[in-house]
């Protein structure tokens, strides 16, 4: 029997780590969701890498620079707020990479596509299912995958519909505003008062409608940290111990000052001592290197794209300090001297390890030169969330056949030391990354490749060592952010709880806040919207009656997910610091494991708390050790539909393809989005949308791809599509439009699966609205527009032109408002005016 890890080496402290449905939420929100969950969680912990407009973008029109690449799989799910809109340091919630096209996304290289311009699966093709030698059998890839076709060029007279409203979500431009009227500019006058009266806070990068929700809400959660009152229930009371353990040694200053770098050098010890290739190799593979360090791969278990029901192992590259690998080809070869990422930021870590000026200089320079070429054979931010990404990162493979392709590359040895090897399916996002690793693992590169390896392990432990540390790692999130000052230290505690304990804090909340009234109304209200869209399904023309079935199919088995599980932890046991797991995947060590009377029993995380010496260092040891043993077990595994995707209290929303569900958190049910009280013009305009924007994202560019039980298979007919691809054309023109900088132009093709949810959201509302006497449209439209209220710096806006696939917030007001006649009978536009826009040029993608 093989022990994940071996306890005789001294264990410090690991990175931040997800669990495994957190990690396969983090790949699919970047497109589906309502806010831009992963892309405020890259300006957050201040790891863009770049410093002011010139640095952060070097260059106009796609050159941000930014870090942290999160693994990254089929495009699809759903989050509501743009990256502006989660705005504290620290506030983590889960989310995905960002994504950036220009004009004509969805191309893809040379090779990948057919003759007549689709797109077939890149390096997969069908399996055989036949048993592989380990007499395992390997689950076929669908026979049809579905057919993507790329955006062309955009049609002039469409983009010139687009008017050029000023782009009010800019501090800079929030003065600006007096005079402009709801016929010129809806956004700026409905919340002209609270753009001018706010600013944003100190130790946040914007500022925004779901921000004030999230201090009601980090409001309650700092009463649960601070709070003596204890629950009878165990679980819960175990729960509870962890969070406020947790809190109180994330704020004891004088323990991590005392510690100071000691944590960091312990962990990078094992890394400077390589002094060989077969070393390399042998630290890769250590299982502790999976805890506690930075691989030079990302894997993770997740619901396997081709049967849903089961969990296969997920290969990714690793993380790229720049993010987007399109970067590395455009950069200069002294770029690392002028990004802070890598000088003011990794370099500073390693001058306080005790490396002189040159022999930081020599580790970043071989770090950047390493990147370079890994970067070379990966796909760029473009790529990950064009259209056809599902298919192209859906390459099945057998660990045989992973044996072959990874040639000097210890690929197997890295799954080995996660436990993650014995799975019978591995999906191997990008091949071509695998091949040019099998080059690049030589003697000739090792030195790059510890200096690599050690620049992602400073950078990724500035948040958990000492004052100056922290306080330097805030100074270059205020950089690249063009924000200022740092949070208060009890919301940076909170919010550091919040990341990493998240489901066990939302355990607390959910016995705390949640009511059933809110439960039942709101589901409720998803049950409306799910009715109109049924409707709207069985009315568009423009599919077939095959097609209409499947989507009216997926549509009846939407799994409604509310507030919080509803299911409660009847069972548990404690992980111990020893506890250890076979690499077998037959165990359920670490796995929610459901009895079919509403009651689960797991094996949940455990760890000192201050009272009994524990540290912050040690708690994040058992946090990691706890993900990597709950990953291992989950191999071979039946997809756990018990398990939430998002934690109760986050302000968020999403829908989630791979179990096809709709997912409204408790978190974003207060404040300004809910209350029961709230008039049904309110209701509609506020959380109404946000449900009508998710169900909408399983019928986008991405969600289309799967069906009703999460699977990836083509239900789309050929010409079904095509008008589908035209209606979806028109809107990645009209927002093509848009130039919110001047030398920043919005690219549709990113936004496209965001807008169409937007646009389909507001309509699904007024669709219901109809059917309400005496509906007041006005309050609903400026509800509408109160929900994405916005101050952001110049830097971030110009950021999320780039890398976000969400509109920028006044957007996504206007340019959806436009759409609709029942705004335009409401303010009785008319031809001239800045939000008119002609019927000819009206959206109705679906």
């Amino acid at each position: 029997m093989k022990k994940l890890f071996s306890t005789k080496r001294k264990k410090t402290a690991p990175r931040k780590k997800m669990s495994s449905r957190a990690r396969q939420t983090d790949m699919y929100l970047a497109s589906s969701c309502f806010i831009g969950a992963f892309l405020a969680f890259c300006i957050t912990i201040g790891s863009l890498a770049g410093c002011s407009m010139k640095s952060v973008l070097p260059g106009s029109q796609g050159q941000s620079v930014n870090a942290t690449q999160e693994t990254q799989a089929p495009a699809g799910t759903g989050s509501i707020e743009q990256a502006a809109g989660q705005t504290s340091a620290g506030s983590i919630p889960g989310g995905s990479s960002g994504s950036v096209q220009d004009g004509n996304a969805g191309s893809v290289p040379e090779g990948n596509g057919g003759a007549d311009g689709s797109i077939g699966i890149n390096g997969a093709g069908p399996l055989d299912p036949a048993s592989d030698p380990s007499g395992n059998m390997v689950q076929p890839v669908s026979s049809e995958p579905a057919f993507t076709l790329p955006y062309d060029k955009s049609d002039p007279a469409e983009m010139a519909s687009a008017h050029n409203w000023i782009c009010s979500d800019l501090v800079e431009n929030s003065k600006k505003l007096d005079g402009l009227t709801e016929t010129e500019d809806f956004h700026a006058a409905v919340n002209r008062d609270w753009l001018s009266s706010n600013s944003i806070p100190s130790g946040y990068v914007s500022y925004d409608a779901f921000s004030e929700r999230q201090l009601e809400v980090d409001a309650e959660l700092l009463e649960i940290l601070e709070s003596d009152d204890t629950f009878s229930d165990p679980y819960i009371a175990h729960c509870q111990r962890l969070v406020r353990d947790y809190y109180k040694m994330w704020l004891d200053w004088d323990a991590r000052d005392k510690a100071g770098m000691t944590p960091l050098a312990d962990i990078l010890e094992p890394l400077q001592n390589v002094s060989s290739l077969d070393q390399m190799t042998q630290y890769l593979s250590d299982p502790l290197t999976t805890i506690e360090a930075l691989p030079l791969c990302s894997s993770f278990t997740a619901a396997n794209p081709n049967d849903a029901s089961s969990i296969a192992v997920y290969i990714s590259p690793p993380s790229l300090t720049f993010q987007d690998a399109m970067y590395y080809s455009q950069l200069d070869p002294d770029s690392w001297k002028t990004q802070p990422r890598y000088m003011y930021a990794a370099g500073y870590m390693l001058e306080r390890l005790g490396y002189s000026k040159e022999e930081r200089d020599t580790v970043l320079k071989q770090s950047y030169e390493f990147e370079c070429e890994m970067a070379a054979h990966m796909m760029t931010t473009e790529e990950q969330n064009a259209e056809d990404s599902s298919i192209r990162t859906n390459n099945p493979r057998t660990l045989q056949e992973l044996e072959k392709e990874q040639g000097n590359f210890p690929l197997i040895g890295m799954l080995e030391g996660a436990g993650l090897a014995a799975s019978n399916v591995f999906i191997l996002q990008e091949p071509d990354w695998l091949a040019a690793m099998s080059s690049l693992y030589d003697e000739a590169h090792l030195e790059k490749m510890k200096s690599y390896l050690l620049v992602q392990d400073v950078l990724q432990f500035m948040d958990l060592l000492d004052h100056d540390c922290y306080n330097r790692m805030i100074d270059v999130r205020n950089i690249l952010s063009g924000s200022s000052g740092q949070l208060d230290d009890r919301k940076a505690a909170c919010d550091a709880v919040n990341s990493v304990l998240e489901m066990e804090l939302g355990d607390v909340y959910a016995e705390t806040y949640i009511t059933d009234k809110t439960r039942s109304d709101i589901t409720e209200l998803i049950n409306d919207a799910i009715s109109y869209y049924r409707v709207m399904l069985e009315d568009e023309d423009f599919l077939s009656d095959s097609t209409k079935a499947e989507a009216i199919r997926k549509l009846d088995n939407l799994t409604i997910r509310v507030a919080s599980p509803e299911e409660r932890v009847n069972e548990f046991t404690l992980m111990d610091e020893d506890t250890t797991i076979i690499s077998s995947g037959g165990s359920t060590g670490g796995k929610s494991v459901g009895d079919g009377t509403g009651r689960v029993r797991k094996q949940v995380i455990n760890f000192r708390g201050p009272g009994d010496g524990g540290s912050l260092v040690e708690a994040r040891i058992a946090i990691s050790k706890n993900t990597t043993l709950k990953m291992a077990s989950e191999v071979n595994q039946s997809v756990d539909l018990s398990e939430w995707i998002a934690a109760p209290q986050e302000v968020n929303a999403y829908y989630y393809p791979l179990d096809n569900s709709i997912n409204i958190p408790a978190g974003i049910l207060g404040g300004n989005f809910y209350s029961d009280s709230m008039p049904r013009e309110e209701r509609l305009g506020h959380i109404g949308i946000m449900i009508g924007h998710e169900i909408s994202h399983a019928f986008d560019t991405s969600g289309r791809q799967y069906d009703e039980k999460g699977n990836l298979r083509n239900w789309w007919t050929e010409d079904d599509y095509r008008r589908f691809h035209s209606r979806a054309q028109k809107l990645v023109d009209y927002y093509n439009g848009f130039e919110p900088i001047p030398s920043y132009k919005v690219k549709g093709a990113m936004l496209d699966t965001e807008a169409i949810a937007d646009l389909t959201g507001v309509k699904c509302m007024l669709k219901i609205a109809a059917d309400e006497p005496d509906f007041d449209y006005d309050i609903f439209f400026r509800t509408l527009a109160s929900n994405w209220r916005t101050l952001t710096t110049l830097e971030t806006e110009a950021y999320c032109i780039e890398q976000d696939s969400h509109p920028l917030a006044y957007l996504r007001t206007n340019a959806i408002v436009v759409q609709f006649e029942e705004f335009h009978r409401t303010y009785n536009t008319k031809e001239g005016d800045g939000m008119y826009l002609a019927p000819e040029y009206r959206l109705d993608v679906w």
